[in-house]
């Protein structure tokens, strides 16, 4: 159907058995290849060499594909698609006192109900998309720019902000480097961070098990910085996956205090008490972050004031 198989002079199969096994079961045919017995050693050999490893640099990955991966939250259905940081830290450890940015929020869902409810919780979403739409709404992330530049001139920086499935929808180590280093400036010197992110032991487990896994995508293929690709919508996206040693690891450089937690498909760290960064660090990222690039080398532009006012209440 889409595959083929290797079998030597007695039809014993020497490659992709499994794949034979599949067809088998779903009564589909096989295109087969046979080697003389001659050859079958040295196939073998050339088959089991490590030709190197995953690659997707030469892909050009735009940082707003990554909008496609996007999930709708609390749209009902069976699970309502909950978040399972808001329900299992989130939500149990913030008050309607404080003062909080849901950041990379997506469609917002969490933040806009929330906030309903009472809570000081603003979005930043820097490729939210019109509803119903595969288009980014750039005007709407530019009126969160401007809500978010008078909440800090008025109150100041924040108590915590939710990283709710970022950084695994990341392009690059750089921009995981930016998203932490803002999550960072935007935080009080006693702040909380709130991450949730993808979970690489899963994908080390389902590697390593018999178990067949139906109706979902269950295979990553690693590059060496542990990102995988997935053609989404006509584009290529990328995610990265952490341990929760790896995830404590990269968190500790931006702040004092981390713990890690979770299992599954998801890990969460709870980080405490920002870091003083660099100043330049500050201002590459915070540039970026909040001035994204957007189709056809588009940029708003209308970031200035939030992050002049950050660098007033940072001191920076």
């Amino acid at each position: 159907e889409w595959g083929s198989v290797v079998i030597d002079e007695e039809g014993n199969i020497i490659q992709n058995s499994d794949y034979a096994i599949a067809c088998k079961l779903l009564n589909k045919r096989v295109l087969v290849y046979k080697l003389s017995n001659d050859k079958v050693k040295a196939f073998l050999r050339y088959m089991s060499v490590d030709y190197g490893e995953y690659n997707y640099e030469a892909l050009g990955i735009k940082t707003y594909n990554q909008h496609n991966c996007q999930m709708n939250r609390l749209r009902g259905g069976i699970k309502d698609n909950k978040s399972s940081l808001y329900e299992g830290y989130v939500l149990k450890s913030i008050s309607k006192n404080e003062r909080g940015v849901d950041f990379g929020a997506g469609q917002c869902d969490y933040a806009y109900k929330l906030s309903k409810l009472g809570y000081k919780l603003l979005p930043y979403e820097p490729h939210f998309k019109f509803k119903g739409q595969e288009a980014i709404d750039i005007r709407e992330v530019v009126k969160m720019i401007l809500k978010l530049e008078m909440d800090i001139k008025q109150n100041g920086l924040y108590d915590y902000v939710v990283l709710d499935s970022v950084i695994n929808s990341i392009t690059s180590n750089n921009f995981e480097k930016y998203v932490l280093t803002t999550c960072n400036a935007l935080l009080k010197e006693n702040g909380s961070l709130y991450i949730g992110t993808r979970n690489k032991g899963q994908i080390d487990s389902t590697l390593n098990s018999s178990r067949c896994i139906e109706k979902v995508r269950s295979l990553e293929f690693l590059d060496k910085d542990n990102f995988s690709a997935t053609f989404r919508n006509g584009v290529w996206t990328l995610q990265k996956f952490h341990t929760k040693e790896s995830l404590k690891e990269v968190c500790l450089k931006y702040f004092n205090n981390v713990e890690t937690m979770g299992s599954g498909s998801q890990i969460y760290a709870i980080c405490k008490n920002p870091k003083r960064l660099a100043k330049e660090d500050y201002i590459e990222a915070l540039n970026i972050e909040f001035n994204m690039d957007y189709p056809n080398g588009y940029k708003h532009n209308k970031h200035e004031k939030l992050i002049n006012e950050i660098y007033d209440k940072k001191s920076i």
